[in-house]
């Protein structure tokens, strides 16, 4: 392959692309094996669900947080783009 004719930008974007994939492929494969190991004692799994109960109510709340930040960074970008909002 003739690296010449690419310009450095695509270059990096599929680096990129490449190490993101090989990334996910490798967490998957760690996913896998943790969720093959069992655990023998009924007071570790209760308190796992309690974290586990506490870490989804974070992200919940997490991603509302985002939600609404991005809606107001698109909706000024919107309007910086249509002229509607003047920029300094």
């Amino acid at each position: 392959m003739h690296f010449e004719n690419l310009s450095t930008t695509l270059l990096f974007i599929g680096l990129a692309l490449v190490l993101s994939a090989i990334s996910i492929f490798y967490a998957f494969v760690l996913f896998q094996k943790i969720k093959k190991i069992k655990v023998g004692h009924e007071r570790i799994e209760e308190i796992a669900s309690y974290i586990h109960d506490g870490a989804m109510a974070f992200m919940r709340r997490q991603y509302r947080i985002i939600i609404y930040f991005a809606l107001i960074v698109g909706g000024l970008l919107a309007m910086t783009e249509f002229k509607l909002c003047p920029v300094s």
